[in-house]
C-alpha cells in the first residue's frame, strides 16, 4: 500500500495503480493507453505501451549491462523466457516477455519517437498536432509537485507530481529555466526523457545499455546540452 516514505518499485506499484484504473474505468491500462493516449497521438501501439502486444517482442532491443565490456555476451535474456521475474539480473529482467507483457503501469515499451510525442504534448499545453490528452487546467494540476524526499530503494532525491518526475536545479535533467515545472524521466529508467513547459520543448532518448549515468557529461546530457543550446534554450 501506499506510504509516507519514498520507494522506488513502481514495477510493483504499477500493479496496484493498474488494477485500480481497471475497476474505476472498465478497461485495462494497455488498452487505456492505446485509446486514451497513442491512438489520438498518432503513436502505433508498438511504439508507446503498457503491456506490449505480444505480436511486436521480436521488435524490441535486448539490454546489456553498463559494467560489461562484452556486449554480445551482456545482451538478451540468458535466464530464459521461462525462469521466474524474482531473483532474475538487471539485464534480464526488462528483456523478460512476462516483463514486456505486463498490463501495469511500470513496465512500459515505447520509441524514442513514441515518448518524444507523449512528452510533447505534455510540454505543449495537453495537446500535440491537434489533438488534445488534457486540458490546460487539467495539466497545471498535475504539474503541481505532490512529494519529494530521499528513495529509501533508490537512494537519491525525488520529487514527483502525478505520475512524472520533477526536474530540480540540482539534477542534470531538470536543469532549466523552468526547472519546477519540468517533467523528466524516472531515476531507474534506461531512456532519457523530459518535457518543458515553459520553452514548450520536449526530449527523448532510448537507449538499451543499462548505465545509471544522469550526469551532464553522460552522452544523453550532451545531447540534451547541445539541443537547448542550438534551440537558445537556456542551460
Amino acid at each position: 500500500m501506499p506510504t509516507a516514505e519514498l520507494h522506488g518499485l513502481g514495477f510493483t506499484f504499477g500493479f496496484l495503480l493498474g488494477e485500480t484504473i481497471r475497476h474505476s474505468d472498465g478497461r485495462g491500462v494497455d488498452r487505456l493507453v492505446r485509446e486514451e493516449i497513442a491512438g489520438p497521438l498518432g503513436i502505433p501501439p508498438e511504439e508507446l505501451a503498457l503491456g506490449l502486444p505480444p505480436e511486436f517482442l521480436n521488435r524490441v532491443a535486448t539490454h546489456a549491462d553498463g559494467d560489461d565490456t562484452d556486449d554480445t555476451a551482456a545482451a538478451g535474456t540468458p535466464d530464459g523466457p521461462d525462469v521466474p521475474l524474482t531473483g532474475m539480473r538487471l539485464t534480464s529482467l526488462p528483456d523478460h516477455p512476462r516483463y514486456l507483457t505486463a498490463c501495469a503501469p511500470g513496465t512500459g515499451t515505447g520509441t524514442a519517437r513514441g515518448l518524444g510525442r507523449l512528452y510533447g504534448a505534455l510540454a505543449c499545453g495537453g495537446a500535440l498536432d491537434g489533438a488534445r490528452l488534457m486540458s490546460a487546467e487539467r495539466l497545471r494540476t498535475a504539474a503541481v509537485r505532490r512529494v519529494g524526499g530521499m528513495d529509501t530503494i533508490l537512494h537519491k532525491r525525488v520529487d514527483r507530481s502525478l505520475g512524472y518526475s520533477q526536474g530540480s536545479p540540482d539534477r542534470p535533467w531538470g536543469r532549466a529555466p523552468s526547472a519546477t515545472k519540468e517533467w523528466a524521466a524516472p531515476w531507474d529508467s534506461p531512456t532519457r526523457r523530459l518535457a518543458d513547459p515553459a520553452s514548450r520543448f520536449s526530449f527523448a532518448l532510448t537507449k538499451n545499455r543499462l548505465v545509471e549515468d544522469f550526469s551532464e557529461t553522460g552522452a544523453a546530457g550532451r545531447i540534451l546540452h547541445v539541443l537547448r543550446q542550438a534551440l537558445n534554450l537556456g542551460l
